[in-house]
Formats: structure tokens, sequence, C-alpha cells
């Protein structure tokens, strides 16, 4: 299990497990993740996380076995989530319902310029540092304001 741990944990399994959900999930993973935890109770993210190596090595057995090549072992995938996918039921629905909401994020992000999104990613983080300095109460007074956005 410590090993497991270790490996979930180490900085290049968590770069992998970055690309993979960008690759799995595109630019809204947040939206999906969120949206499929609150349906389940839990941080999808640690599953798959936990899952990772798991996977890695099921699709390395997966191409071994059947002599495939990288464009191989996509097209199974996709031939699979394909067949996942038209079978129907409560999780076919809540992956839908999250690729919805991630078209949704898509469309709204549309419509503002990369400097927009920019200055309103920003701005929390502006908040903060103003409220910070505005403390009378010196070095501790903002070390106190950072702890409150914490919660």
């Amino acid at each position: 299990m410590a090993l497991l741990k270790d490996t979930i944990n180490s900085p290049q399994s968590s770069q992998l497990l970055n690309h993979f959900a960008d690759l799995a999930l595109g630019s809204n993973q947040g939206t999906i993740l969120k949206t499929i935890g609150n349906a389940i109770g839990i941080n999808p993210g640690l599953l798959i996380g936990a899952a990772m190596p798991l996977l890695l090595n099921q699709l390395k057995k997966v191409s071994t076995d059947g002599n495939l090549d990288g464009a191989g072992v996509a097209n199974l995938l996709q031939t699979r989530s394909q067949a996942f996918m038209t079978q129907g039921g409560p999780t076919v629905d809540l992956i839908q319902d999250a690729w919805k909401k991630s078209d949704l994020v898509d469309s709204i992000r549309g419509r503002f310029s990369e400097g927009e999104l920019a200055a309103v990613s920003g701005a929390p983080l502006a908040v903060i540092g103003l409220v910070m300095s505005a403390s009378p109460s010196g070095y501790s007074g903002s070390m106190q304001e950072l702890g409150a956005t914490t919660r």
C-alpha cells in the first residue's frame, strides 16, 4: 500500500495524471470532476489518481497482448467508449450531464478575451492582497487575514 501511495504522490505520477486528465477530459476537467463528485459524494480526482497505475498497467497488457501500437490502443479505447455510451443508464446520463456542463463552460468562456479571463481569475487574489495590506495589526494581522481566506 505504501508503494502505491508513493507512486500516486510522486511528481512523475502527478504530471502523468494531469496530462491524462487533460487528454481525457479537456480543459474543463474541473467542471466534469465536480459534476461527477457531486453525484457520487467523493472527489473522483482521488479515484483517478489511485486507479492510474492500474489503468496504465491494463492498457500496457492490452496493447502487448493485441500487438497494438498507439493508434490501435486509441482506436480500441474509442470503440469501447462509444459502445459504453450507447448502452445508456444512470452512469451514461451522469457522464453526458458532465459533458453538457463542460460545453456550457466553453460557451461562456468563449465570450471573453484571454485578458478578460485573466483579470477575472486574478481578482480574488488581488482582493486578498488588499485586505491583508489593509490590516492595522501589521504582519500578524495580515497572517490572520490570510488564514481567514482559507475558510
